[in-house]
């Protein structure tokens, strides 16, 4: 039975197969070597720096284990963006906990929140919409898109494949 990607269990069961076969925990979100994992990371903040001003408030829509979180800290350009990661799976909210203490992480499920309208500056969502596209057969992207939009005045939009190739979507 192929799980859809909205459920903890999903992610449960990416994470314990990981580790079961010792792989990085990378490969549980995107089963790639770690070097290009890494280079995707850093991609990231170098664009997040061209787009982000300072003192900003971000929302890592589906955070997963934290990595965008822990590379902001590395950026002395980011360090003052306010950084909220939320994901749906307890345990990958637990792991980015461990990963980056001084940051915060929640876990909730970015179809309906109790979020104001544009409480955010900017959203990132990294491969989120294509993920639910292609493993999700109870909703599309499409809900999950129109309250990230509603909570945040900016969406950055990235796959991981191409991160240098991100679009806005502005309101």
């Amino acid at each position: 039975m192929k799980l859809p990607v909205t459920l903890a269990e999903f992610w449960r069961h990416r994470i314990l197969k990981a580790f079961a076969t010792g792989r990085e925990l990378h490969t549980c979100i995107y089963d790639i070597d770690y070097a290009t994992w890494i280079s995707i990371q850093e991609l990231t903040v170098i664009n997040l720096k061209k787009i982000i001003p300072l003192d900003s408030t971000l929302l890592d829509a589906g955070c997963g284990y934290g990595a965008v979180a822990g590379y902001l800290k590395t950026c002395a350009a980011m360090r003052t963006v306010k950084y909220t990661g939320v994901d749906l799976s307890p345990e990958l909210i637990d792991i980015a906990k461990i990963r980056s203490p001084s940051s915060t992480f929640l876990v909730k499920d970015l179809r309906s929140t109790d979020y104001a309208t544009d409480q955010f500056d900017f959203a990132l969502v990294r491969s989120v919409e294509g993920m639910l596209d292609d493993n999700c057969t109870e909703i599309g992207s499409s809900e999950f898109m129109a309250e990230v939009s509603r909570i945040a005045k900016t969406v950055i939009v990235m796959e991981y494949g191409s991160v240098s190739d991100y679009k806005l979507i502005r309101k």
